[in-house]
């Protein structure tokens, strides 16, 4: 039996390939950190946090904060420009099994370059407690991975 090579199925094959391999490399933030764990029984909220990274200013992507055994608190939506005192917010509750002590670190997702930056700020959970504001908001910064080995 001699087998014809269909370009149009294979085309349409490697099409579909392609989609889904975008798709998945686009949404692997949160394939990851899509899940907080609100089962945890105290929270605390960080109100204003302002990232910079390579000192400029963040106004998009997405910031996680984590405990010690997973992400602990999640901002998907980017940050919100507070006119007053000029710079752009992002929020998050942060949550924890334990009522005050846990050392929690920050990641920040650059959707344009699709790329996750560790953060050099810690948090020290205690429960209740409110981080920041619109005029002295907790600041949070990062190297892209391009600059870490030399000057951007």
């Amino acid at each position: 039996m001699i087998k014809i090579f269909n370009y149009k199925t294979t085309f349409v094959n490697m099409l579909v390939l392609s989609i889904f391999i975008n798709f998945s490399l686009a949404n692997s933030w949160e394939d990851d950190y899509e899940s907080v764990p609100f089962d945890n029984e105290f929270s605390a909220t960080i109100s204003a946090a302002q990232v910079f990274i390579d000192g400029v200013e963040q106004t998009g992507g997405k910031l996680a904060v984590f405990g010690e055994d997973s992400i602990s608190g999640l901002d998907n939506d980017g940050a919100t420009y507070f006119p007053p005192g000029d710079v752009n917010l992002f929020e998050l509750s942060v949550w924890s099994n334990d009522a005050s002590g846990e050392v929690m670190i920050f990641k920040f997702y650059d959707a344009d370059n699709d790329v996750v930056i560790d953060l050099n700020e810690t948090y020290t959970f205690t429960s209740n407690d409110i981080v920041g504001d619109g005029f002295s908001p907790f600041i949070l910064t990062g190297v892209s991975p391009e600059c870490e080995e030399g000057p951007c």
